[in-house]
């Protein structure tokens, strides 16, 4: 396959997927996915927080729900993201549009160079790579329904990409490369796909055996992992130290944790999650479950293609098994710790009473609801499998190439066949109303006037269009927010009620001091507390969205310095690797990455 001829099927199969899938962002009635009622009042919150202070500050509350809660220590609050970014220049619907296509074409190329220079595929087998990964339901259905965090996870392939060396790099190269690697991790987080972030790390090192099962093995790929790890804390530690201060008062610890009771059952399940298509009957399995999962948490498909592929290379590999050298014990060894790592995400899948207790117990999953979204980590690993399985087939030497572009043009048929006949009324049917928080954007925009919280209000219980409220300057007191629980289980809401924020309850006002939530000690308050009549300056300004005096422990303020110095550093070496490879380019010919 020629340069060409990839660069064409790459940018055919990207106006395919525009084609499927705008459509439905937002939809033929104006509306999208259920979880976009937490996102877009979110980022309205966050442009008026720019509108009033610039960019300088970094928004700690936010006065829009629940009568004041934390917003950069949020998990779940993307501030530091493209789409909040572009919030500033374009409206909350164009900026969610823009983010979607410019993630999906980084995951496009990401997973292109991944197998064409991490893995030194044919251009063949490099094109239905980035055919596959860009098709994932994990990346589509999710930013669809509203999880707009998980945009992140079409950086996947690149960071992994990263961390893969070439001969003869420089120091600068290797620096670069870690720092581009560590900046792709730390959006990831940035952005709230905290969820997501283990198992795509589990994904990376599943990949990096496979890397080594089939050129050698190395240490640096897992020296520049850990590098990578630790740059990323630098990078977020402003933030982490904020999000554990705030889980610290709120645990996620208050549901069970379901599972699926029989292997076989189980493993039924994942292969029709990942190869045809979301099980509609899956929750009725589901044991343990206080809350269904729907459809969208079941999405992972990477269509029929991979499962093919990978069954016609074990079955010529079993036929061919004479004629193949026998493995190295190295290999043998790293072919055993693959195994070990991809049946994982089955075991945490897996119900059984003794063993959900012991999941139950231990830090991590004791604050999850559910754990299905370890079933992300096989994307990436059966890609790079199927892909690499497309160039081992036992091609006639003479024909190879010409058989593996035409079997991978097949594949690509196949992909758009399988995505187009797929059932999306689910998504076309979803009922969050984008054109409120719009033009309440479009308003302030004109304007630059924001419209601050006047009251507590309720309009109508906990539904998709509750956090809207803060467009007529109300803040809603059944607010939808998820780390305090999906039915508000751990909201300490007295005494506030529905009237004005400047209502006075006794010595308080009508508005939770948010600082509370995160600092309680060093603010002498408890989480849930209200503003006091002597603090209502203070008061007044958190409702205009400006900011007010709070105090900040000490390990969160050097946390925030190490944060800042950290991004300068990183993108500082980052920019000059960047400038380097340019220049080398441009004097002689080179290309960053093989076409």
């Amino acid at each position: 396959m020629s340069r060409s001829t990839a660069g064409l099927l790459c940018g055919a199969t990207f106006v395919v997927f525009l084609i499927m899938f705008m459509p439905l962002l937002p939809t033929a009635a104006g509306t999208l996915g259920h979880d976009y009622g937490f996102n877009f009042p979110a980022l309205l919150a966050g442009y008026y927080w720019i509108l009033q202070n610039g960019i300088s500050q970094l928004p700690w509350f936010s006065p829009a729900q629940c009568g004041g809660f934390p917003f950069f220590a949020d998990p779940s609050i993307a501030y530091i993201s493209l789409p909040q970014a572009l919030v500033v220049v374009m409206s909350p619907m164009r900026a969610v549009q823009v983010t979607f296509v410019v993630f999906a074409l980084l995951g496009l190329c990401g997973a292109y160079a991944l197998m064409r220079r991490g893995f030194q595929s044919s251009r063949a087998a490099a094109v239905l790579a980035a055919a596959l990964f860009v098709f994932n339901g994990f990346y589509v259905y999710r930013v669809l329904i509203g999880h707009l965090p998980f945009h992140g996870f079409a950086l996947a392939p690149l960071m992994i990409l990263l961390l893969l060396p070439r001969g003869g790099d420089s120091t600068l190269s290797r620096l670069g490369s870690v720092g581009a690697a560590a900046l792709c991790l730390s959006y990831m987080f940035q952005v709230g796909m905290i969820h997501v972030i283990p198992p795509l790390l589990l994904a990376t090192a599943i990949i990096l055996l496979v890397h080594a099962f089939c050129f050698g093995w190395r240490w640096e790929p897992w020296l520049r992992l850990v590098a990578v790890g630790a740059v990323s804390l630098l990078l977020c530690a402003g933030k982490l130290v904020a999000e554990l201060a705030l889980l610290a008062n709120f645990p996620r610890d208050l549901y069970p944790l379901p599972g699926i009771p029989g292997i076989g059952q189980l493993l039924s399940l994942v292969a029709q999650a990942l190869f045809v298509s979301a099980p509609a009957d899956a929750t009725a399995h589901l044991a343990n479950a206080q809350w269904p999962q729907e459809r969208n948490e079941w999405e992972y498909g990477v269509s029929i293609v991979p499962a093919l592929l990978l069954a016609a290379a074990v079955v010529t590999s079993i036929s061919r098994r004479r004629d193949r050298p026998p493995a190295t014990p190295a290999q043998l060894l790293i072919l055993v710790a693959i195994v070990a790592l991809l049946v994982c995400p089955l075991l945490l899948n897996w119900y059984q009473p003794g063993w959900n207790r012991v999941l139950k117990s231990l830090p991590y999953f004791s604050s999850v609801s559910s754990l299905l979204r370890f079933l992300c980590a096989y994307i990436p690993v059966v890609i790079v499998l199927a892909c690499l399985a497309l160039d081992r087939l036992p091609w006639p030497a003479d024909r190879a190439a010409r058989m593996r572009t035409s079997v991978a043009v097949f594949c690509l048929g196949v992909i758009a066949a399988q995505n187009a006949l797929t059932n999306r009324d689910y998504y076309a049917g979803q009922p969050y109303r984008t054109a409120p928080v719009e033009e309440a954007y479009a308003r302030a925009r004109a304007s630059g006037v924001v419209t601050p919280i006047e009251a507590i209000v309720d309009t109508g219980g906990m539904t998709v269009m509750a956090n809207d409220a803060m467009i007529a300057g109300g803040s809603q007191l059944d607010c939808y927010q998820p780390l305090m629980g999906y039915r508000r289980e751990k909201f300490p809401v007295a005494p506030l009620r529905l009237g004005r924020v400047d209502e006075r309850i006794g010595t308080v006002l009508n508005l939770k001091n948010p600082a509370c939530y995160l600092f309680p000690a060093e603010n002498h308050c408890r989480p849930g507390d209200h503003f006091t009549l002597e603090q209502a300056a203070a008061a007044d300004a958190f409702r205009r969205y400006q900011p007010f005096a709070f105090v900040q422990p000490q390990r969160q303020r050097v946390a925030t310095a190490i944060s800042g110095v950290a991004a300068i550093v990183t993108f500082a070496i980052v920019l000059a690797w960047a400038f380097a490879a340019g220049r080398r380019r441009v004097l002689h010919g080179s290309a960053p990455f093989p076409a």
